[in-house]
């Protein structure tokens, strides 16, 4: 008869126990494991998210700037102008942009012309005091279309206006309609359109349409 004395009971028992124990050991390694994935996935999310709401505050502060150079033109009786190529500036590299109050309506910004600096924050840029373009965007040309919101051809420098610039007159419409496009450097895309009419509207290119 095969004995079941307390010493053979307490072997299979602290065995069981061990065996237990290195089964729970690689569920915790699982478990940190996926955690450790969840995590990374979520971390990554969070910056894509943050991201993506950088690039698209930077939008809407440059249509809140365009929309008070509208209101400015009005309120002032006087034709504002909104510069994309200040100076030697370049929008595809400065993405630097200033308005002005164009007395002379002359489209250029002469001595003693009004920089409209009190807009919104002002920042400069050498001598140039005016509004950055934030997200680290610059203006170009979007991947994958040659046409922007409302049908207006994109361009390759991201302006489309006539020398670079908006020009809004006293009764609140623009010189001309057109179209500014920009990204991020993942290429995250914003389009703003300006209607002869003076609206002015923001749009994000999915890669596929303009929404």
């Amino acid at each position: 008869m095969r004995r079941t004395d307390g010493r053979t009971l307490h072997v299979r028992s602290t065995m069981g126990e061990r065996r237990e124990a290195g089964f729970t050991l690689v569920e915790m390694l699982i478990v940190m494991t996926l955690v450790g994935t969840a995590v990374g996935f979520s971390i990554e999310g969070f910056r894509n998210f943050r991201e993506q709401q950088r690039a698209k505050s930077s939008t809407v502060e440059l249509v809140t700037v365009l929309n008070m150079a509208k209101s400015r033109a009005v309120s002032m009786n006087e034709m504002i102008i909104v510069d994309f190529a200040p100076g030697a500036l370049s929008p595809t590299v400065d993405a630097f942009y200033e308005v002005y109050l164009d007395i002379n309506d002359n489209f250029t910004r002469d001595s003693g012309e009004v920089i409209a600096a009190n807009l919104a924050n002002a920042t400069s840029n050498g001598s140039i005091v005016g509004y950055q373009l934030g997200a680290e965007m610059l203006f170009g040309q979007p991947s994958g279309t040659s046409s922007g919101p409302l049908g207006i051809p994109t361009t390759v420098d991201g302006v489309t206006f006539t020398n670079n610039e908006i020009a809004f007159f006293p009764d609140g419409t623009a010189f001309e309609a057109g179209l500014l496009t920009f990204m991020d450097p993942e290429e995250r895309t914003y389009g703003v359109t300006v209607t002869a009419g003076g609206a002015i509207r923001m749009y994000r290119w999915t890669g596929s349409v303009w929404q």
